[in-house]
């Protein structure tokens, strides 16, 4: 059984996103339109085998902070990767404020455990 914390963990992350994303909003450009798009794509599948390898081989109902830390890095690959190749769309800060939350929820998480 899974924790009812990691809900709320991706709650905040989908309601920040939201929120971030129409304060930031600049450009429709996306990262399939650039030379990066592949590499892109080869990341960000590696980050979301590694959560659902994560999610499957742990003890999910108990608080692990790997979880939170592989979000965070796959949402701070995205970071690097829109500043790299679409900077102008300012998509980069919206990644990075998911970053920022994912690990305050993380290490909240497991501070008051």
């Amino acid at each position: 059984m899974i924790n009812n914390s990691y809900h709320y963990f991706m709650l905040v992350l989908f309601l920040a996103q939201f929120i971030v994303d129409k304060i930031f909003f600049a450009d429709e450009r996306k990262m399939s339109d650039t030379q990066g798009n592949k590499l892109y794509l080869w990341g960000m599948w590696i980050f979301a085998a590694a959560v659902v390898i994560t999610t499957f081989s742990l003890d999910m109902s108990q608080l692990q902070p790997l979880f939170g830390i592989l979000i965070a890095l796959s949402f701070g690959f995205r970071a690097y990767m829109e500043w790299r190749y679409i900077r102008e769309t300012k998509s980069h800060l919206v990644s990075l404020v998911l970053v920022t939350v994912s690990l305050i929820f993380t290490f909240a998480f497991f501070i008051l455990r």
